[in-house]
């Protein structure tokens, strides 16, 4: 019997060599599965780096003052 997507990444999670960009992916997948609309558009603007946010505030950690 296989494991289920969802047990599969956080058995990836524990491992000290997984990719965070994978997971992330892993994440997508899953989230796109059971509709979890909201979840799956935070995580492509994780994954694309923000590029057309049309947020009203930027997460605080990507804020950078020079």
């Amino acid at each position: 019997m296989s494991k289920s997507a969802v047990i599969q990444l956080q058995e990836e999670a524990m491992k000290t060599d997984s990719s965070i960009t994978s997971l992330v992916r892993m994440a997508y997948v899953i989230a796109r599965k059971l509709k979890l609309v909201e979840f799956g558009e935070w995580l492509q603007y994780k994954l694309n780096g923000y590029q057309d946010y049309q947020g009203n505030e930027w997460p605080s950690y990507r804020i950078v003052t020079g």
